[in-house]
């Protein structure tokens, strides 16, 4: 079945990954996870931490078809983000002038060379700009970051901070799967949380104070959201 044919897709959130160890099964099923639906969204805090657990000829990044970085605390990581930005060329003007002290300089002559440098240098990696918090710690301000997607230029982009833009406010004010009256903190699929049996037999008055109950969460929440942005 293509990914089109698919009833619902799977987004596999792993975040500190390295602190889970070494999952030999990741490396394999990133080459063809997104062939059955699903994407993996892995987050580390740099590139040495993820070497130490994989080693360097690891081919977790190689399957990643879009990488984000944000300013690196490490130079290592800030080299290798140098060179996956490349090269640029730049142009530099020198003028030399010859004659005597005591005349007018007679010769002057203008070179134009080109030379090639880091389109980011290591230290310009390291010194890109976080998102700035005031004094009770909120985020008032995105930062910077490289995105990196296979095939492309790399891009130098800035955050989007969720909670002011309205589709992505919206969806994080989405209930929680399998919330009702009778389980408030919702249904997991975890293997060491089954899901109960009465929670596929759901009686009829309690289907009533789950409708009861969803009218009145989302209401209260959406003030809670609003209270911690415009206090």
């Amino acid at each position: 079945s293509s990914k089109a044919g698919y009833k619902h897709r799977l987004l596999l959130l792993l975040d500190e990954f390295t602190s889970l160890g070494k999952l030999p099964i990741m490396e394999k099923a990133l080459a063809y996870i997104a062939g059955y639906g699903g994407k993996v969204y892995i987050i580390v805090q740099d590139i040495t931490q993820l070497n130490a657990v994989y080693g360097k000829d690891n081919a977790l990044m190689a399957n990643c078809h879009v990488r984000i970085a944000y300013a690196p605390n490490t130079i290592e990581t800030a080299k290798t983000l140098s060179d996956m930005t490349g090269k640029t060329t730049v142009v530099e003007e020198k003028v030399s002038l010859s004659g005597s002290r005591s005349g007018h300089m007679k010769n002057a002559s203008v070179n134009m060379t080109e030379t090639a440098r880091p389109l980011l240098t290591p230290d310009e990696c390291m010194r890109l700009p976080g998102p700035e918090k005031d004094s009770q710690g909120k985020v008032i301000k995105p930062g910077d970051m490289l995105i990196f997607t296979a095939g492309q230029s790399p891009i130098y982009g800035r955050q989007i901070l969720y909670f002011f833009d309205p589709v992505f406010s919206s969806r994080a004010k989405m209930p929680v799967p399998g919330l009702n009256a009778l389980y408030q903190s919702g249904i997991s699929d975890s293997l060491y949380q089954p899901r109960p049996k009465e929670w596929y037999a759901a009686l009829p008055s309690a289907s009533a104070k789950v409708e009861e109950s969803t009218e009145a969460a989302p209401a209260a929440k959406e003030n809670a959201y609003e209270q911690y942005f415009t206090a």
